[in-house]
């Protein structure tokens, strides 16, 4: 609330004691307020960002009117407009320190007062208040006014494009309203007329209390006073903050101390107990009482800790639900919160419904509904009189990383990205999110051991904190220091699952809304970074809000609370915020009457359903417990339930094979007789083992670490047992250590008589799972690898389950145990289906598929495979190992499902042989190769194939998305990626960009069984990095009048006079110039001798008159704007240097003249005294302000008339001269010199004549560099008479006021020029063009116009002052960029806020270069020029043109004089004087590079500047004269070598894509060195390779040779190639012909170490002839002719090899020319699929081979390809596409394709051209 007008203190702080403080009669300031909080008669409306629904409780109230909404009881708040000004009664005597402890708030007992209720008591404590206003609230408001002051700072030192800058401006806004809230608040308790020691007492705590809050300056604090005022918010507020504003601690806090609790406790409810707890805690802290005092708390049953003090109380839902109950108006509550909303427990929701229940019939209590990621318009729309309010909090921004594809296996991807973030070295905490306990220990073990020597290597100065955390952390907590995030998208989260009808945790995909709160974890403190572990395709797939708990589960509890609470007897008409569907309801219903909590009669609730609905549990599992009394054993069954509720948690998971395997055997030993009670008997053994253990906590940890259990779950398990006992009124107890078999039957009869309707019946195999028994359908489901049934040898036949758990779409049992049909509910039976209790589960299994085809028919993660079991009614089992698919069924099943799995098996075949695989080669080009290795086409830019659709039908098959598609081009493959009740998801390949490109134009917003589909590209493989948009348009317009002055700043002296002479005389402006300089200066003036108006000026040299000449033309400006555009002008000097103003008359006066007051009263009375006065005067007809002065003698001027009369502001005399000729500005100029030559500071060659006078009297400037010095001449040259013209020489001090922002000066000074009278419709646009037409443009610092500041409102926002015309105007510039005929993207507006003289400034940012080049062209020829104004003022557009150059590391190294030189050069030019040089070495890539940005207001000399580096990056070029030198320099030992080059020559040397030159880069010597070093080698290395030498492999050491191929080939060296052949077993050695005789004898001895007996022998020319190779029909791969070791089949033959023989098979071939990779089969030769081919090379091999295939695709003729413009850049374009332009996404760059430079924004490419042939030939040459 900026500019609020706060309580003024008109009295001073007056803490005197009222005998008769109860006298109303008493006389009272304005607006005093007693007693309590009471509306305000005029209120105020909220925020625009916080706008309510219904704008009637949102309307306006006066701000004078602050003290209602604030305490005051006996306390009188005097309230005045304006600012705060408390004026304190200064005591000398009786000022008292305030104590200094952990907590400003302490009791009067605790600051020593023991006389309650006395005088003295009383009189001590106000003395310690006075002490608060006398020096703490100072303290505190001037710390906050410093944090005001350096935030401006900050502010002001950042561009306005930078991205930081809204976040500081928006940090500024908030740290005003803070002190604004601070200082209405103190005020309003700055009288305390009261003897009550209570009242006083709360007047310390809460003026304490606001101290502290100033001092943590929460964001919330900025609001406080609209939290407090309820015609804010009315009775209901939705209130939506971010993590860590301060919300929960601070809201309940800011109601007690308005005395919201005087007619009612404020109650905030809490999802969980644990947040509930620390929460009271917390705030009683803050509040200055202890816990159970003025806060209290109350969770769960136990005994609430509250007091008849308490006026804050913190409670659970449940809590609040069971006070409803006893009390459905809630009277003991005036404000009711519900914190943390968006969870959407059942609890939630119940509340929220009886709420509105509890608002309609009692209207004085108040509602707050508070989370930071809540969904306000389904709120606001559910409580009609609803007000909104968003208190945003402090985000920084965040980059995102999207994965290339999606991980198998989430929690190795994250443990290897942390790895990644700790080995760059990059600052800051990482916090990484997973889904349970399970995996966060798994990752802890794994990184705990390596982690070390990354955490002290990244941050030397402190431990960095790794962070392992589960979706809690989204909003529930705020850890600062995070500046990594590294977010799975998983969770685990309970669900209904539809086909079992039973609840089911899930781990699965989260939400859009919660990825944005993870991401958001990473930029609380600084600017962060967030990793994905997923594709950016994933994640526009997810759901974008969580579903509430009412619809992912069976309502059981919720119709059973209903019931309990009485609201209403149909439960389907309550009032919920998102209703359950009513088959939901019907089976919550008959769940309830199953287990006899519902009469089935009259739906009502039974004895024993009131008993379930006091204990607030599951009813299935209240009912387990309750059956426990009628079997007499009530002590074991409450503690088999507390085990069940942490059965998901309760056992360690070992980090390695051996404790995995000692975790198996624990539990297998706590399961004791498998075929009995199962885990459950398990679990229930292993509670009374840890109990048995007494309350010694320090022994029970070590127990559970030896047995490998989780001590926290088991205490969890304890508390749930004491309380539901405590709350049964039963006493708990064991009795038995070891369990019996009559004690473990009457257990399990009490687990069937709560859970038979979680029965499941055997497939016949532990492997083939349980059918699920239900009504509707049979769902099969699998054992979980946690349960102790993985260790029978005989698979139970009915089991009782607890839990589901559902990971990748697969139904998982947990907790099971096994039980006898018998003792099931024989009534509930007999209404589900008929069993077929003998039912025979058969199997079929599908050998030889492979790992590629598996894939292809399951999914990854068998994400398929769900779908296919529910098709087929069957179970599927694949088997990675075996190669193979096993299906269990019922024999009817099984043979449909067999027909169909064959069927699919083909297609899938067929698939695999069409599909293709994008692989990332550099950027955003991508290379697809489909079967064979071979390249199908190469993806530039945003080219793609792949179209990702969503929302399709649930149950679409791939036929029906093919023929979708076919009318669009020819479909390559359809993919299935994932189904779910809200839709599916499928990926689409295409022939071709252009069908995939319409594909997303035709099929987007199409309706397909009446869901809206969803088209987007996708490129798959292609790591994303989000970040802004950069192409950048600046637009600003005006909110406000031309003052019609302005000021413009030059970096010369002559092109200010230039410019006066131009402003003066063309434009007709009034001017003044001025110097700025730091040196001491003096201002002379003098009057001149009269002249004829003709002379001759002589100069020594030519040279001087050419400068002279120079000089007169620099002045050409000035006069321009005063004649041609009627400016009134003033030239002045900008500089930083001591400077006298010197001012002396150019002629004698005529003794008349005018003399200015300011007023016309202070004129008349001069008027009428003018008897006394020696001259004479007269009344100015024209103007009031003014008189006529007369018989003025000679020896006065006007600085003494100044000083003859009072309260006048000017004094002109008549002289008859108006200006000063050009020519005799050097004679003045050295009749200054000659007067000042004597001073030793004195500076002679900055002395200024100003060209123009005022009524014949020049000014001049002189500049000292010792201050000291300026005042001697002062005192000595002053006033004295004819020294300089016809009169006194006067001589003042003239100081340059600098603006906040520094001003680039040239050459130690700049002269800045004063403008008067403009037209109302010049801006600095316009004097810019002025200049520039007359070649000054490059002399320019500054040009600035001066307007109007904006109405202040005091009670409102600057962004809420915007009239109706503003916000058309903001929709207008909307429009004028969203044509997509015009613009190829969307862009991206971002609008500052408006500065105080009405200035506003947008930033359009779009993606594509043309965009801002066709906005320029629609603003300089506009169709309809109206478009383009905004009220009364035109629209600018301004381009963003800044340069940047990065150089990396190598580069920089091997010509650093070279860049320093042309940095110095661009510096050093007068011409570039504006533009901005900014060198910085950052990290890219983990590499450190070199970036030069290039900044400047002028597009000309940007490029002037940029031509100058862009010599240094030609080099020296090396090209290839023949074919045969690419081949030697470009493999790997020729890369070897130029790297070696690079080190001995000290250059850097870069080469192209197509490999046709070389670029050397160093000083002329080294790069000439290099250059010959690279043509001998070429030579020598083609002359060396001409001999060749064979060698043939033995049969019996073909394995060994494959297996030892790296180090057969490490036995050649740079001189010499070896090659291992392996169908022709042959080892082929190239090179120098005595090194390759050396190496034969090597590799021969090595063959004799494999195969003793093989002996040497020559190898003739027939040994190259075709060799046999043998077929694998006998189980021996046909490439090593021995066993399979790790057999890999191939998808399209079948036929079987060695994994490694094909590995060293598809290697030997890639690295030939000839790509082109086949089954090593002669007889097949069929082409392997790019799925086999990337299973047996792996994805850095594939990363390779994809390279090659890159290289030799653009090295055809036919290649459409070329190489960026860019140096040092690796990235190809595709030129047909481009017509003049590109962007890379490299270089970050975009390149003209003509001119081969990056590309010039707003010149054509003949401008562009101009200026580099304009510069100095001498700058090139030194830098080349």
């Amino acid at each position: 609330m900026s500019n609020r007008t706060s309580a003024t203190c008109k009295t001073g702080a007056n803490y005197e004691q009222d005998d008769d403080a109860s006298n109303t009669d008493q006389q009272k300031p304005p607006f005093v307020v007693r007693d309590r909080y009471f509306p305000t008669k005029t209120p105020r409306p909220s925020r625009k960002d916080d706008m309510p629904l219904n704008q009637s409780r949102c309307s306006q109230r006066s701000l004078s009117n602050l003290s209602r909404i604030l305490p005051a009881t006996n306390v009188d708040c005097v309230i005045s407009r304006g600012n705060v000004n408390i004026k304190n009664n200064q005591r000398s005597n009786s000022q008292t320190k305030r104590p200094r402890s952990n907590s400003r708030v302490k009791s009067s007992k605790a600051m020593g007062f023991n006389c309650i209720g006395s005088k003295s008591t009383i009189e001590q404590l106000k003395e310690k208040i006075r002490g608060l206003y006398d020096k703490d609230i100072p303290e505190a408001r001037n710390n906050h006014e410093f944090l005001i002051v350096e935030q401006n700072a900050l502010i002001e030192q950042l561009d306005e494009d930078d991205d930081r800058r809204p976040i500081c401006e928006a940090l500024l806004k908030e740290l005003k309203e803070q002190l604004n809230a601070f200082n209405a608040i103190v005020s309003s308790f700055s009288t305390c007329n009261t003897s009550n020691l209570s009242e006083v007492q709360h007047h310390w705590n809460i003026l304490n209390r606001e101290i502290t809050r100033l001092e943590l300056h929460l964001p919330i604090y900025a609001r406080h006073l609209d939290l407090i005022d309820p015609n804010i918010y009315g009775r209901v507020l939705i209130l939506k903050a971010d993590t860590g504003s301060g919300k929960s601690t601070q809201l309940v806090q800011y109601l007690a101390d308005a005395l919201l609790a005087t007619q009612g406790q404020i109650i905030c409810t809490q999802p969980r107990r644990l947040a509930a707890r620390a929460l009271a805690s917390r705030v009683a802290e803050e509040f200055g009482c202890k816990l159970g005092e003025e806060v209290g708390l109350h969770i769960g049953v136990s005994r609430a800790l509250v007091s008849a003090r308490t006026r804050i109380r913190f409670v659970t839902e449940a809590v609040l639900l069971n006070e409803y109950y006893n009390d459905p108006m809630l009277t003991a509550y005036s404000v009711v919160i519900i914190d943390e909303a968006h969870e959407r427990r059942i609890d939630t929701d119940l509340l929220l419904g009886a709420m509105k229940i509890c608002l309609k019939q009692r209207k004085d209590i108040r509602l707050i509904i508070m989370s930071a990621t809540l969904d306000d318009k389904l709120l606001c729309n559910y409580y009609n009189d609803a007000c909104f309010m968003n208190i945003p909090g402090r985000t920084f921004p965040i980059e995102d990383e999207y994965a290339s594809e999606d991980p198998e296996d989430y929690v190795d991807a994250a443990i290897k990205k942390t790895f990644e973030i700790l080995a760059s070295e990059q600052s800051g905490d990482i916090l990484v999110f997973l889904t349970g306990p399970e995996e966060i220990y798994r990752a802890i073990n794994q990184i705990s051991s390596n982690v070390k020597r990354y955490v002290f290597k990244a941050s030397p100065n402190r431990e960095r904190k790794i962070i392992f955390a589960t979706n809690v952390a989204e909003t529930s907590i705020t850890i600062d220091g995070i500046r990594h995030v590294i977010d799975s998208g998983m969770v685990k989260e309970m669900m209904w699952d539809p086909q079992s009808k039973t609840r089911a945790l899930k781990v699965g995909y989260t939400t859009q809304s919660s990825v944005m709160q993870r991401r958001g974890r990473a930029g609380r403190t600084a600017i962060g970074k967030c990793y994905h572990l997923y594709t950016i395709d994933t994640y526009e797939s997810l759901e974008v809000c969580p579903r509430a708990e009412i619809l992912c589960i069976r309502p059981s509890i919720a119709v059973l609370k209903l019931k309990y609470l009485g609201i209403g007897d149909d439960v389907s008409e309550f009032d919920w915020l998102e209703p359950p569907t009513r088959e939901s309801i019907q089976d919550a219903v008959d769940n309830l009457m199953a287990l006899g909590a519902l009469d089935p009669k009259t739906k009502k609730l039974t004895e024993i359903g009131w008993t379930m609905a006091k204990l607030g549990l599951e009813p299935m599992l209240s009912a387990m417990i309750l059956t426990g009394e009628k079997y007499n054993c009530l002590s074991y069954v409450l503690a088999l339930a507390g085990m069940l509720q942490i059965s998901q948690n309760v056992w360690w998971r070992g980090k390695d094979d051996e404790s995995k395997q000692l975790g198996e055997e624990i539990r297998a030993r706590f399961a004791q007789d498998l075929n009995i009670g199962g885990d459950h008997i398990a679990l229930l053994r292993l509670y009374l083992e840890w109990n048995a253990l007494g309350d010694d906590r320090r022994n029970n940890e070590k127990w559970c670490r030896e047995h490998m259990i989780n001590g926290k779950a088991m205490r969890m398990t304890d508390n749930f047992i004491r309380e539901i006992a405590y709350q049964m009124k039963c006493n708990f107890k064991i009795e038995l250590t070891k369990l019996n078999d009559d004690l473990i039957q009457r257990i399990l009869r009490c687990v069937c008589a709560g859970f038979f309707q979680q029965l499941a019946i055997t497939n016949g195999n532990l492997r083939a799972g349980y059918r699920l028994i239900n009504k509707s359908s049979k769902t099969f489901a699998r054992v979980h690898r946690s349960s102790t049934l993985t260790f029978v040898e005989k698979t139970p036949k009915f089991i009782i389950y607890h839990d589901i758990l559902i990971i990748n779409e697969t139904t998982y049992l947990t907790a099971l145990c096994p039980i006898d049909f018998d003792w099931l509910d024989k009534s509930w039976l007999a209404t589900m289906p008929q069993l077929t209790l003998q039912t025979v589960i058969k199997s079929h299994v599908f050998e030889n598929l492979g790992p590629a085809l598996l894939l292809s028919i399951v999914g990854k993660k068998c994400q398929h495979r769900p779908w296919l079991e529910e098709s087929f009614n069957v179970l599927l089992d694949p088997n990675y190992e075996q190669s193979r698919i096993t299906i269990w069924g019922e024999q009817r099943m099984l043979a449909n499902a067999q027909q169909h799995l064959e069927r699919i098996i083909d297609q899938e075949r067929g698939k695999l042989r069409t599909e293709v695989k994008e692989y990332q080669i550099i950027g955003s080009t991508r290379i697809l190769l489909g079967a064979g290795g071979q390249t199908e086409l190469v993806l530039v830019k945003d080219e793609y194939v792949k179209v990702l659709l969503t929302r399709l039908p649930p149950n679409v098959t791939e036929k029906q998305i093919e023929e979708k598609c076919l009318p669009y081009g020819k479909v390559r493959n359809i993919v299935i990626l994932r189904r779910n009740q809200s839709g599916s998801l499928a990926s689409v390949t295409f022939y071709s960009c252009d069908s995939a490109r319409s594909a997303v134009t035709n099929l987007s917003h199409q309706i397909w069984d009446g869901r809206e589909l969803n088209a987007n590209p996708s490129q798959k493989n292609v790591s994303i990095h989000a970040g802004r948009q950069n192409c950048k348009l600046k637009v600003q317009w005006f909110m406000t009048k031309s003052q019609c002055s302005a000021r413009v700043q030059f970096s010369q002296q002559e092109a200010a006079f230039k410019a006066l002479e131009f402003f003066e005389e063309t434009r007709k402006f009034r001017c003044r110039i001025e110097p700025i300089t730091s040196n001491p200066t003096i201002k002379c003036s003098c009057s001149l001798a009269v002249h004829t108006g003709k002379g001759t000026i002589f100069f020594q040299t030519a040279e001087q008159a050419q400068k002279q000449n120079k000089r007169y033309e620099s002045i050409k400006a000035l006069e321009f704007f005063e004649e041609t555009r009627k400016f009134r002008c003033r030239i002045e000097p900008i500089t930083s240097n001591p400077t006298i103003k010197c001012s002396c008359s150019l002629a004698v006066h005529t003794g008349k003249g005018m003399i200015f007051f300011q007023t016309a009263e202070q004129a008349q009375k001069v008027l009428k005294c003018d008897n006394s006065s020696p001259f004479h005067l007269r009344r100015n007809p024209k103007d009031d302000l003014s008189l006529w002065i007369e018989n003025v003698p000679a020896n006065l001027d006007e600085y003494d008339l100044k000083n003859s009369f009072i309260n006048i502001t000017g004094v002109t005399l008549q002289r008859g001269f108006r200006r000063i000729a050009l020519a005799q500005l050097s004679v003045i100029e050295d009749e200054l010199r000659r007067l000042f030559n004597s001073y030793r500071s004195f500076q002679r060659e900055l002395v200024a004549v100003m060209p123009q006078s005022k009524k014949g009297v020049l000014e001049a400037y002189v500049q000292f560099t010792d201050e000291r010095d300026m005042q001697t001449a002062i005192e000595n040259l002053n006033n004295k008479p004819n020294l300089i013209g016809s009169g006194k020489l006067r001589l003042s001090v003239y100081k340059y006021q600098f603006p906040k922002k520094p001003t680039k000066v040239a050459d130690k000074s700049a002269f800045l020029i004063k403008l008067y009278q403009l037209k109302a419709d010049i801006d600095e646009e316009v004097l810019i063009q002025d200049l520039n037409q007359h070649r000054l443009g490059d002399y320019i610092i500054d040009v600035n116009v001066f307007r109007e500041s904006l109405p202040k409102y005091p009670s409102r926002d600057a962004s809420e002052t915007r009239s109706e015309e503003d916000e058309i105007n903001l929709i207008k510039l909307q429009s004028l960029f969203s044509d997509r005929r015009k613009f190829r993207s969307a862009p991206d507006i971002q609008i500052r806020p408006a500065t105080n003289d009405g200035r506003v400034v947008a930033f359009v940012l779009f993606d594509h270069p043309s965009d801002v080049i066709t906005a320029m062209h629609m603003y300089e020829t506009p169709d309809d020029p109206n478009l383009l104004k905004f009220g009364d003022y035109k629209m600018r557009l301004i381009p963003i043109i800044d340069h940047t150059i990065e150089l990396n590391a190598a580069l920089t190294r091997a010509i650093p004089k070279q860049i320093e030189h042309a940095i110095e050069t661009i510096k050093r030019d007068p011409i570039l004087s504006n533009i901005a040089l900014i060198k910085k070495i950052p990290l890219k890539n983990q590499q450190e590079i070199t970036r030069i940005s290039i900044k400047g207001a002028s597009i000309q000399k940007i490029y002037k500047a940029r031509a100058i580096f862009e010599e240094l990056m030609k080099g020296l070029i090396f090209k290839f004269a023949e074919p045969s030198w690419v081949s030697v320099i470009f493999d790997v030992t020729g890369k070897t070598f130029l790297q070696k080059v690079q080190d001995r020559t000290g250059t850097y040397i870069w080469w192209d894509w197509r490999s046709t030159f070389l670029r050397i880069f160093g000083n002329d010597q080294a790069s000439n060195k290099a250059y010959q070093e690279i043509n001998d080698y070429i030579h020598e290395t083609l002359d060396q390779n001409k001999y060749s030498v064979p060698i043939r492999i033995p049969e019996g050491c073909i394995r060994q040779s494959i297996e030892q191929s790296s180090e057969l080939r490490r036995m050649g060296n740079e001189e010499v190639k070896v090659t291992i052949d392996v169908l022709k077993r042959l080892i082929i050695i190239n090179g120098d012909k005595n090194k390759v005789l050396e190496c034969e004898r090597k590799i021969k001895d090595r063959l004799g170490s494999y195969l003793p007996e093989y002996v040497h022998t020559t190898t003739t020319a027939a040994d190259f002839q075709h060799l046999a190779i043998p077929t694998n029909e006998e189980r021996v791969c046909s490439i090593c002719l021995s066993g399979f070791k790790s057999p890999y089949y191939l998808q399209p033959c079948g036929h079987t090899f060695c994994r490694l023989c094909l590995q060293n098979y598809f290697e030997n071939i890639y690295n030939t020319d000839a790509l082109h990779l086949c089954c090593p089969l002669d007889t097949c030769k069929v082409e392997c699929v790019i799925q086999d081919i990337e299973a047996i090379l792996g994805f850095e091999k594939m990363s390779c081979l994809a390279k090659i295939a890159f290289q030799i695709y653009i090295g055809r003729q036919e290649s459409d390809l070329s190489q960026c413009i860019g140096n040092n850049c690796d990235q190809v374009y595709r030129p047909s596409q481009y017509s003049s332009s590109y962007h890379c996404d490299q270089c970050n760059e975009n390149y003209c394709i003509p001119c081969k430079v990056e590309y010039h924004f707003g010149m054509t490419c003949t401008q562009y051209k101009q200026p580099e042939r304009e510069l100095n030939q001498k700058f090139l040459s030194t830098n080349n």
